[in-house]
C-alpha cells in the first residue's frame, strides 16, 4: 500500500510540474475553466483561444482542431501552431457563455491549456469587436 501511494503521489508531482493537471475545483460555484458569465449570447462570433502549451506541430493542431469542432454551432478552426493559438468561427450556441467553456474544457481534457482572448460578434473580417477578454 505505501509503494503504491508514494507511486500516486510521483505521478501528481509529474503531472503539476507538466502542466497536465486538470482544473478541479470552481470556487464559488463557477467554471474551472473561467467565467464567462458575462460573455453576450450571439448569433455568430469569432473566438481568438490561447493555447501556450501546444508543443508539437503536427499532432497538435490537428487535435486541438478535432476537440474545438465537436462543440455544438462551430464552423471552422484556424490553429496557428507557432502563434500557439486558434481561431474559431462560430454560431450559436457556441456563442455564449457555456459555448466558450465547453470549447476551453474539450481543450482541457485534450491536455491543453487554453483561455479565451477575445471574441468578435460575427466574422473576424467585420467591424464591432466585443472586447471581451477573460
Amino acid at each position: 500500500m505505501l509503494v503504491s501511494l508514494r507511486k500516486f503521489a510521483a505521478a501528481g508531482v509529474f503531472l503539476a510540474a507538466t502542466g497536465l493537471l486538470l482544473p478541479i475545483a470552481a470556487g464559488c460555484g463557477g467554471s474551472p475553466y473561467g467565467d464567462f458569465s458575462k460573455v453576450p449570447t450571439r448569433d455568430s462570433c469569432t473566438v481568438e483561444l490561447a493555447i501556450p502549451n501546444m508543443a508539437c506541430g503536427e499532432a497538435c493542431p490537428v487535435k486541438v482542431r478535432a476537440a474545438l469542432s465537436s462543440v455544438g454551432g462551430v464552423r471552422a478552426v484556424d490553429v496557428d501552431y507557432e502563434g500557439r493559438s486558434a481561431v474559431v468561427e462560430a454560431v450559436a450556441p457556441a456563442c455564449s457563455g457555456d459555448g466558450f467553456e465547453q470549447m476551453v474544457a474539450k481543450l482541457y481534457a485534450r491536455g491543453y491549456r487554453a483561455r479565451v482572448v477575445s471574441s468578435y460578434s460575427g466574422r473576424a473580417s467585420q467591424a464591432g469587436r466585443m472586447g471581451f477578454a477573460e
